[in-house]
């Protein structure tokens, strides 16, 4: 699914640790409103796109890495 790719790239740009650290946060979350993920991920989708702007990142998309 999406998320899991998402999952996947986030932790695969953390290192061992940091992921393991991040998997065990999201474990002890508990169940959270749909409401409430779709805001973050609006924060975030926003985040990255000011991030990019600025020239502070660079995301290499190939095509097969794309969601519609």
């Amino acid at each position: 699914t999406a998320s899991e790719k998402a999952s996947k790239a986030l932790s695969g740009s953390l290192s061992k640790r940091a992921a393991e650290s991040l998997r065990e946060e999201l474990e002890n979350l508990g169940p959270v409103r749909i409401r409430k993920i779709e805001e973050a991920q609006d924060r975030i989708v926003t985040t990255i796109s000011a991030l990019v702007e600025a020239g502070e990142i660079v995301l290499n998309l190939d095509a097969d890495d794309l969601v519609a």
